[in-house]
């Protein structure tokens, strides 16, 4: 992503909290009520699935969005499996 002045980078992860400061900026002139239900379980990232060869290809094909955005290049933890 080429340098650019942003005023708000918003997150999926918390959009209801980007939603308020950017309502609070266009101050509407009516009440906006947004459908957002109460949080959900996601399966997030799978580690069972990436490897750090992976994780490595992933990070050098969007290594904008992970400066831009500030998200970590560490692996999920695999869990122990039960034998």
């Amino acid at each position: 992503m080429p340098p650019r002045h942003y005023d708000l980078l918003g997150k999926t992860e918390n959009l209801k909290d980007t939603l308020k400061i950017i309502f609070r900026h266009l101050k509407p002139n009516h009440q906006l009520d947004l459908p957002i239900k109460a949080k959900r379980q996601t399966m997030g990232a799978r580690p069972e699935y990436f490897d750090q060869k992976l994780a490595d290809r992933t990070y050098s094909l969007y290594r904008d969005d992970f400066d831009t955005f500030g998200y970590s290049r560490e692996l999920p933890l695999k869990k122990e499996s039960s034998q």
